[in-house]
């Protein structure tokens, strides 16, 4: 049966539901008890489900089918809502927008959304409460810093205050670390490489070492940078990964507190760094 002479009904109704999710969703932010809202976005979720599959929208239909699994066990007392489930069922609804808008473009709506999946899953089973490795748990980006970097990714004003208006804005905020191959030749060309595959879908506003330092390869194997996107964390990392002679990749999207958090733990670093390496004066002795 030919489904494309229903293509257009779909992407309307689909975005409907979308828009509905997104409304409810933060409702349910302001008021995480009430199931009555919870009730409203599984039913929109499984409706789009159902017609993504009848469609054949499988990866979309896949990712809802995820989140309405979470909704679930929420609408029958079964799991409360907590700041990760929050934050893992908007980018749900992030990935699903990209997705309808792929579709509506011509595309087959396919995206690689497994990071989404997986910790969809782990809600369900109860480990995103356990696991040191999700980002209920996650240890906090700013103890991640290198006390050897802090200077260096010291903020200051303007750049502190571009990047808070950037999260206020819906921008994704992101703190990326690299490292390169201790084997590589060509350190510079690959840390440009990145910087390159960055700057092609948003705006470096800092880099440790600087990008100057780092064209002259005054620098070990590791940078670190804030950046600007609309990409997701999953996303970059797969790019960034993908240059090679790349080791290590670490994307830690920032919201307005940890954004604060981390510009208070680099500036107290530095500070401290600062006191450690001052010159102590030395007392004359006193006069016999």
């Amino acid at each position: 049966m030919d489904m494309n002479q229903y293509l257009n009904m779909f992407i309307d109704e689909s975005n409907d539901h979308l828009q509905s999710l997104n409304e409810k969703m933060l409702q349910l932010e302001s008021n995480p008890t009430d199931l009555g809202i919870v009730q409203v976005i599984f039913r929109s979720a499984h409706t789009l489900k159902g017609m993504a599959a009848t469609m054949g929208f499988e990866d979309l239909a896949s990712l809802t089918h995820q989140m309405e699994n979470v909704l679930d066990l929420v609408r029958n007392n079964k799991l409360a809502m907590h700041e990760f489930i929050f934050d893992t069922l908007f980018k749900g609804l992030d990935a699903l927008e990209s997705m309808v808008q792929h579709i509506t473009e011509g595309g087959d709506g396919k995206a690689d959304v497994s990071s989404i999946v997986s910790s969809l899953q782990s809600i369900v089973s109860g480990d995103f409460q356990k696991s040191g490795t999700n980002a209920a748990t996650e240890e906090s980006p700013s103890k991640k810093v290198d006390k050897n970097d802090s200077a260096g990714l010291v903020l200051d004003q303007f750049q502190y205050s571009v990047l808070e208006q950037s999260i206020s804005e819906g921008h994704r905020v992101h703190y990326i670390q690299v490292t390169i191959s201790s084997e590589s030749q060509l350190k510079a060309a690959r840390a440009f490489m990145v910087f390159n595959t960055l700057e092609n879908s948003g705006e470096i506003v800092k880099a440790y070492p600087s990008v100057q330092d780092i064209e002259q390869e005054k620098f070990e194997q590791s940078f670190s940078l804030y950046y600007i996107t609309q990409k997701e964390v999953g996303e970059l990392e797969k790019e960034i990964a993908g240059i090679s002679e790349i080791d290590t990749v670490s994307v830690v999207q920032l919201d307005q507190e940890s954004l604060k958090q981390m510009s208070e733990v680099t500036a107290g670093l530095a500070e401290t760094a600062a006191v450690q390496e001052a010159p102590v004066a030395v007392q004359p002795p006193a006069p016999s």
